[in-house]
């Protein structure tokens, strides 16, 4: 069998190949492959796979927009946002359709749901014919480990029965990188991002009737990973190759984690168990009070990249944990951090569909579960 490996030997022609090579503006992880430490998989219950993906990704409405307690920021920061979401959005739209970094697709979808307004449908559907005509076909689906990218997909294939966009979910996540590679290579954190993806995946492949290898054990992974930042964090080894915590990563592990989990009760407990330790450790060590965010990473990293640089950028795609964390818990301290991180993110660069689509990817979710 051939392992699907981080996509690189594939031509992409034009203006597709540019933007998906330039796309990342910070480093990217790319020591896996190294990897050759084996791998013990934590047990984890996986059931059930018919989780109900239309609640996972159904998207409130401005009509169901938070209220604002003890005179939280979520009012004025929701004003910003919803201004953003419009002016930038259109602007983005209007521009380069190749940008379908973080899922462009899933986030006009998300526009269109929550301003209730369908011609936002159009900027949805340009992401996916960008991303799946331009990128994921001519590659035979191999798609990079940080392209994964099946929500907006799967949204088309909903509203618009694109049986294109159902079969591309399922070619993604048979080829995509890392969809079969040995285990042993996905075992460190270092991965993480790459595992998520991989995970979200093959979930929504499972709700379409397809066959998927490793789902069970890369969500085990996932939780793995979890456990090694929690243990970073505590100073304690890792058990891995893993020495930093990016907390932008722990977010994508925690919405592939929450997705797993879906209604069951007894899955999110899990899910609960395992990151309110990690999401309590990145506060403390991460949180950076004057410009509202979260350090980059904990750390300046062993291979030099990374740092404590303030990442404003990246805070609508973390402030959803801790909303979910509050929706859990009832505990306000959460939903504080929460409005914290999402006033802070509402100040952040919007300038190009990479920020724009990273913003707007996850954070409707805040919206919907900082009701609690």
């Amino acid at each position: 069998m051939m392992h699907h490996l981080p996509m690189g030997m594939f031509f992409v022609a034009g203006v597709v190949a540019a933007a998906l090579a330039s796309i990342e503006t910070r480093p990217i992880d790319t020591a896996v492959q190294a990897m050759q430490q084996s791998v013990e998989i934590p047990q984890v219950h996986v059931q059930s796979l018919t989780t109900d993906l239309s609640k996972l990704t159904a998207t409130p409405t401005a009509s169901t927009s938070p209220s604002s307690p003890q005179g939280t920021p979520a009012n004025a920061s929701l004003t910003a946002w919803e201004k953003a979401m419009v002016e930038r959005g259109r602007a983005v739209c209007a521009g380069s359709q190749a940008d379908t970094y973080y899922d462009s697709a899933r986030v006009y979808y998300q526009i269109a749901d929550y301003t209730k307004d369908t011609s936002w449908n159009a900027c949805a559907k340009n992401g996916v014919t960008t991303y799946r005509d331009g990128y994921l076909v001519p590659n035979r689906f191999g798609a990079a480990g940080w392209a994964i990218f099946p929500h907006g997909l799967w949204l088309d294939w909903q509203r618009t029965q694109d049986s294109a966009s159902k079969d591309a979910i399922v070619q993604l996540s048979q080829h995509a990188s890392f969809a079969d590679a040995p285990l042993e290579w996905t075992a460190s954190a270092d991965v993480s991002r790459e595992v998520a993806y991989n995970v979200m995946t093959k979930l929504i492949a499972v709700s379409l009737g397809a066959t998927v290898v490793h789902l069970n054990e890369q969500v085990a992974q996932a939780f793995d990973h979890v456990k090694q930042w929690t243990n970073i964090l505590k100073n304690q080894p890792s058990g891995t190759k893993a020495t930093y915590v990016r907390p932008f990563m722990a977010a994508l592990t925690t919405e592939a984690l929450i997705q797993w989990a879906g209604d069951d009760a007894g899955k999110q407990r899990e899910v609960l168990t395992a990151i309110q330790p990690l999401w309590d450790a990145i506060w403390t060590v991460c949180w950076l009070t004057d410009p509202q965010t979260l350090a980059y990473t904990d750390k300046v990293a062993s291979d030099g990249s990374g740092g404590r640089d303030p990442a404003p950028d990246l805070n609508l795609l973390i402030a959803p944990a801790y909303a979910w964390l509050f929706k859990q818990t009832g505990t306000v301290a959460y939903r504080d951090k929460a409005d914290a991180l999402f006033a802070g993110g509402t100040k952040a660069y919007l300038g190009d569909g990479k920020h724009f689509n990273q913003n707007y990817r996850w954070s409707f979710k805040y919206i919907e579960w900082r009701k609690g």
